[in-house]
């Protein structure tokens, strides 16, 4: 039987109406919960609204709820949400925050499949821009997951439900002001990405594409955590004088660092040393760092790009032929398609739509990458005069030249590199040297002019019926409307209808919240049926916005990717259909 408790026609419930609820569907079929889907209730501090119920108690995502606080009484400075950019601090803020209070102050699995507990966000080291605070005339609206309690019968726990909304709910609430009134914390916070964002806007102007600040900390703890390793054991990054730059921040004051400068920047040094160290700070650059860090101020231009062999990989339509071209097989390489990418053929349309996307920093390490694209030594060459690659080696000039692409490459195993080089970094024991002086006294190799132009521009029109999301399940032979997640255990894989697309080379992702909006920017461009050029697909989606991209149904959280994301994911489409 429904429970209705007293209201008003113009009145909001109480927390208590939502106890005596609770307590009234105890022992019930878990699915009642669904009678508090849609309801809102007050509590003199916050009010509580009910956005999604979970089928089940083991139900994967939970139930969805959204606390609505007042800016004045959660204490929040007006200076703290002032701009966009200190909002998006201030709201990484209160998540973290908020995470923290979940985990310290609440109890977990009162019920069966882990059930009764409010499930914790965990993010990583950079901000990003998300959907789960929002700041409105005069409220702070924070939406939060909630594993409704049931038992192993499927039964709800309405006791204990009541337990979590009418006891630790507020007490949440409670904490979270008092982590705000600590200031000189949230402060420090929006101030670091402030700072961050400040730079990333001025790098071009100074004729940067990357800074490292001394002092920054870029060795991480282990190969499978982004924490920083201890400062006693990193050490601590020191620009040579031969890069040194200095830079004015806002907060920090002047800073210097190291200035990586536009053009080809070649990176040497022994094994271990840290050369993939710094490439990898410097991709994740394009993110404002939390403080504490160590990459606080490691600050790249935001198109920079990581450029990897992806043998495997699927190109649909992709021109090639500025890298490879006369192939004996037949396939034409100025509107390149196959499901099985070789090292070369994968990383030269990796370079091609990296520069189509817009980016402006390629990123390569010579030990993800097929070597025979990167160049042929002078033996080769004339032993394989007619060879269908033409390597990057004698287009990196023309890249930057035409269309002012900088590389930042890792040549550990060549010296070839340096002759094109106008930067040359030397890593020794994690720490920088400006070798560029010395290697220009050495006799270098020098590229060849290719016998056909750089030509790399997008032709492709995409068909109006891309992007189906349904799924075609095998074993229960049936087909449901949408299948768009991150796959679990490897979550830079998106599961997007019955493709599989692999993000996790070409990509900057660092939270798999970032491909789930990746799945729903392509689910947007399937409902508007959209057809034309990529470049036109992705300008629509940024004006339509990440809050505006269609959801397939509960309340998602969302992290903004990058359009240089978008595009990678759409290259990678196995079902992606041009109409020319």
């Amino acid at each position: 039987m429904k429970i209705q408790p007293a209201e008003t026609k113009y009145s909001i419930p109480t927390m208590e109406s939502l106890e005596t609820i609770l307590n009234g569907l105890d022992g019930g079929m878990y699915d009642s919960y669904k009678e508090l889907l849609g309801r809102k209730f007050q509590h003199p501090n916050f009010s509580l609204e009910i956005l999604h119920i979970q089928g089940n108690p083991g139900a994967y995502p939970a139930s969805v709820c959204c606390i609505v606080i007042k800016k004045n009484w959660l204490e929040i400075a007006d200076e703290a949400i002032s701009t966009p950019t200190r909002k998006m601090a201030t709201a990484d803020f209160l998540v973290r925050a908020l995470g923290i209070i979940i985990i310290e102050q609440t109890q977990h699995h009162r019920g069966s499949q882990g059930s009764g507990t409010f499930q914790n966000i965990t993010l990583p080291q950079q901000v990003l821009q998300r959907n789960i605070v929002e700041f409105t005339q005069g409220q702070v609206r924070i939406n939060f997951r909630i594993s409704l309690p049931g038992s192993f019968r499927n039964k709800i726990m309405g006791k204990e439900a009541a337990e979590m909304f009418i006891t630790e709910l507020p007490k949440i609430v409670l904490q979270l002001r008092e982590g705000i009134r600590e200031r000189e914390k949230l402060k420090l916070h929006w101030q670091t990405v402030e700072d961050a964002e400040y730079l990333r806007e001025k790098l071009p102007e100074m004729g940067l594409v990357g800074f490292i600040a001394d002092g920054s900390i870029l060795p991480r703890k282990s190969g499978i955590s982004d924490l920083p390793m201890d400062s006693n054991l990193a050490g601590v990054f020191v620009s040579p004088e031969e890069l040194a730059a200095k830079v004015f921040l806002p907060n920090a004051g002047e800073i210097r660092g190291m200035g990586i400068k536009q053009g080809v920047t070649c990176v040497i040094g022994g094994a271990y040393h840290g050369k993939s160290t710094l490439l990898l700070a410097i991709a994740r650059g394009v993110y404002p760092h939390i403080p504490g860090d160590g990459r606080e101020v490691v600050v790249t231009i935001n198109t920079a790009l990581m450029v990897r062999s992806e043998q495997g990989r699927v190109v649909r339509g992709t021109n090639i032929s500025a890298f490879i071209n006369n192939l004996p097989d037949g396939h034409k390489s100025s509107s390149f398609f196959t499901d099985n990418a070789s090292g070369s053929t994968s990383q030269a349309a990796a370079i091609v739509e990296a520069v189509q996307s817009g980016s402006k920093l390629l990123l390569i390490d010579d030990d993800s990458s097929a070597s025979n694209l990167l160049n042929r030594d002078s033996n080769m060459r004339q032993l394989i005069p007619k060879d269908p690659i033409t390597p990057l080696f004698d287009r990196i000039e023309e890249l930057h030249e035409k269309h002012k692409v900088s590389l930042m490459i890792i040549a550990g195993s060549s010296s070839d590199f340096l002759g094109v080089a106008d930067s040359v970094i030397g890593m020794h024991n994690y720490r920088p040297e400006g070798m560029t002086k010395s290697v220009k006294k050495l006799t270098l190799t020098k590229p060849v002019k290719p016998t056909t132009p750089l030509n790399i521009t997008d032709q492709r029109i995409l068909a109006d019926d891309n992007f189906d999301p349904s799924y075609f399940i095998k074993r229960q032979n049936k087909t449901i409307p949408a299948r768009i997640k991150p796959l679990r255990k490897r979550p830079w894989v998106l599961e997007y209808g019955n493709n599989d697309i692999n993000l996790s080379q070409p990509a900057a992702l660092v939270d798999p919240d970032q491909t789930l909006a990746i799945g729903q920017a392509l689910f947007t461009a399937h409902k508007i049926a959209f057809a034309g050029k990529i470049e036109d697909l992705i300008e629509s989606l940024l004006l339509i916005d990440m809050d505006g991209w269609n959801s397939t149904g509960c309340p998602l959280f969302l992290a903004q990717p990058r359009p240089l994301e978008i595009i990678a994911a759409i290259n990678r489409l196995r079902s992606l259909r041009l109409s020319n």
